[in-house]
């Protein structure tokens, strides 16, 4: 039996800004961040040492990949045995070329476009670099009214893609 495991760190904290997210509102501090890398080491441990088959969703409060430790700790999850999968949502902000060193069969990622907060121009590019990556992903955005008509142009980026669209 595979289980799936959705996990919801400690630290609640996001880069961007957007008027609609809770967790724009959080002020990071060096005591939040150690105690979220300590309860995370400690998931990834268990993950380690489990018997059992897992597919894995980090669905964080906020965004997550701006930190080293999680990059490095789902490179290892990506490397386990027992993990099927590793599905992470992220607002694709950060850096992407440690993508490079993980299990491109197991890791998904679900990318959200936050029009008030990158152009659109820059979002694509982050699109195209996991095409060329080859990282499975997916492509959304907050549906309020005001993001209908980004969303309707990203749609129409993304359709051009062709073959290496997500």
């Amino acid at each position: 039996m595979t289980y799936t495991i959705v996990y919801r760190n400690s630290l609640k904290y996001c880069n961007y800004r957007c008027e609609y997210c809770p967790f724009s509102k959080y002020k990071i501090s060096e005591e939040k961040i150690k105690r979220d890398k300590k309860l995370f080491q400690k998931f990834v441990d268990f993950m380690k040492n489990s018997n059992e088959e897992f597919k894995v969703f980090l669905a964080p409060k906020g965004e997550v990949l701006n930190f080293d430790y999680y990059k490095s700790g789902i490179i290892e999850l990506c490397s386990l045995s027992n993990i099927k999968e590793v599905v992470v949502q992220t607002n694709l902000s950060g850096d992407l070329s440690w993508l490079y060193k993980a299990n491109k069969e197991k890791l998904i990622l679900w990318t959200t476009y936050h029009p008030t907060e990158v152009k659109q121009k820059e979002f694509v590019e982050k699109v195209k670099q996991l095409c060329k990556i080859g990282i499975d992903f997916t492509v959304g955005s907050v549906g309020i009214r005001e993001n209908l008509e980004y969303i309707k142009k990203l749609k129409l980026e993304i359709d051009n893609l062709g073959d290496k669209k997500p």
